[in-house]
């Protein structure tokens, strides 16, 4: 499979896509890296304690944009839906896909996620094990969507 990179400059091979994940929980990393390592490699995949990391990262940043973004909703400092609002509204960044990995299934957070421009909402699974199917769903859909 290719993705067309945001830039829409050159085609991308899945295991050249930059992913960023946004989780203040360090066990949640740690299987969101573990995940996503079945389809991409470790190095095209850089982690994010909370949004204004994200965001500082996205306004220092002269590379490539991330392909996609994969955050939690609920994080210190600025949350999900804070830093969803300021991709958004960014001429730059609006583009990027952004996910939301949260374990609120609450209807209005999802609803206000997906009117704020989040591709998906997707709420955690209870066992790691499934992790690895879910992001390679998310992967497939994304890339079909390129």
């Amino acid at each position: 499979m290719f993705l067309a990179n945001i830039q829409g400059k050159m085609k991308k091979d899945i295991k050249d896509l930059l992913i960023y994940s946004v989780d203040d929980d360090k066990d949640e990393r740690f299987f969101i890296k573990e995940a996503f390592t079945d389809f991409v490699d470790a190095g095209q995949l850089r982690f994010f304690t909370n949004g204004v990391e994200l965001i500082e990262s996205l306004s220092e940043h002269t590379g490539p944009l991330p392909d996609f973004i994969i955050m939690d909703l609920n994080m210190p400092l600025m949350n999900g839906r804070e830093a969803l609002d300021i991709i958004k509204n960014n001429p730059v960044w609006k583009e990027i896909p952004v996910v939301i990995f949260s374990t609120s299934n609450y209807e209005k957070d999802i609803a206000n996620c997906l009117s704020s421009g989040a591709m998906k909402y997707i709420c955690k699974p209870a066992s790691m094990m499934e992790y690895p199917k879910i992001f390679e769903s998310l992967i497939k859909e994304i890339t079909s969507e390129q």
